[in-house]
């Protein structure tokens, strides 16, 4: 459901040429706009596509692309990989909030909504929603459906570490060694 509800995205900014980011594994740039990444970026994907928003170029998404990435096999190396990608979300949007300026156009509607308030404003809040529902729930529905309803988000996400899409379990280990490919 993530990804169709990415790809939804990333197709509806493309239409505006104001796509704000681009997986690395399947990224295609036009060599002579490329820059060098600098040291110590986290997602050089992100942050190219950021560059090139920057600089006035267009950001198309090709939702035909097909790409076969490696996934790791333990629950510890996914972990450490979406960690990974999320410090690096939030280092790139920081550093580029200069796409937020609304002479940008699409570009400025697209970041901030896309990667500013989904990626930095939401995930913070959500812990506060969870509080203030409980606290309410004695006396609102709406509160405990609130309530319920995040649970039962939460509760899916934890049955998707240990349940792949076709509904077997997954060969997880909890080893503290992730292995080297």
């Amino acid at each position: 459901m993530y990804w169709r509800l990415e790809s939804f995205l990333k197709a509806q900014e493309s239409r505006l040429g104001a796509t704000t980011g681009a997986p690395g594994e399947i990224c295609a740039l036009r060599l002579p706009q490329v820059r060098p990444v600098p040291a110590g970026v986290l997602n050089d994907d992100y942050h190219l596509t950021c560059d090139a928003l920057v600089r006035g170029l267009q950001v198309r998404f090709a939702p035909d692309a097909i790409a076969r990435a490696e996934m790791p096999m333990q629950l510890r190396g996914e972990f450490e990989r979406r960690a990974r990608v999320a410090a690096g979300t939030w280092q790139t949007t920081l550093s580029h909030l200069a796409l937020l300026d609304p002479r940008r156009g699409w570009v400025a509607l697209t970041f901030g909504s896309h990667r500013v308030l989904r990626s930095l404003v939401v995930p913070p809040l959500l812990p506060l929603l969870a509080v203030a529902c409980a606290s309410l729930a004695r006396d609102s529905r709406l509160a405990r459906a609130l309530l319920v309803g995040q649970f039962a988000v939460y509760g899916a996400a934890a049955l998707g570490l240990v349940v792949d899409s076709r509904g077997a379990l997954r060969q997880c280990s909890w080893s503290s060694r992730t292995p080297r490919p």
